[in-house]
């Protein structure tokens, strides 16, 4: 478990176009992180740019933002990258390597045992039942409010990870968390 809150916060603060990636294949949990959390910074005034290599999947459509992924990162400029859902630094392919070209800061944002540690802030707490549980703690220590579109893919990563909340991880504060985020 690491939680530089206040490096990722200042990294964060200091940022006016984040890239926002997670790893290929991804789930509710990923999908729910990567666009909750750009939902909010948008709401907040940022310009987030949302990658995942091959682009939004059919399945999680249905999610607020879906329509703003991209595929690739040709292109874009940006002047922090946050890595979400990912446990080591393969886990973007392809998109980890123009991130590495623009010689940015790393947010590395995950749940993960296995977690590398590579970011150069690190919010890494293996407690966690999904990431969208750091991404809702990371946003309330910024003292964000949620919108409902925010709210709803956050719930998604909650309720994949956990597979409907059967899982062992299940804590009560993760059930409050979940019904905040319904209500």
């Amino acid at each position: 478990m690491r939680l530089d809150w206040e490096h990722a916060n200042a990294l964060l603060n200091a940022a006016q176009q984040p890239i926002f990636v997670t790893h290929v294949q991804p789930d509710g949990d990923a999908f729910g992180a990567l666009l909750g959390l750009g939902d909010a910074l948008s709401a907040a005034g940022k310009t987030p740019v949302l990658a995942v290599e091959g682009g939004m999947s059919d399945r999680f459509r249905f999610l607020p933002g879906a329509e703003h992924v991209r595929a690739d990162l040709d292109g874009v400029r940006g002047d922090l990258a946050i890595i979400l859902d990912c446990s080591d630094e393969r886990r973007p392919s392809k998109l980890m390597s123009p991130i590495k070209a623009l010689n940015v800061p790393i947010i590395n944002i995950d749940h993960h045992r296995t977690n590398t540690l590579f970011g150069t802030a690190n919010l890494v707490d293996a407690t966690w039942v999904s990431t969208t549980e750091g991404v809702l703690e990371w946003l309330d220590r910024l003292g964000m409010a949620l919108t409902p579109e925010t709210a709803q893919c956050l719930l998604c990563g909650f309720v994949t990870d956990t597979l409907c909340f059967r899982t062992d991880s299940v804590k009560t504060d993760t059930l409050g968390k979940a019904q905040r985020l319904v209500d």
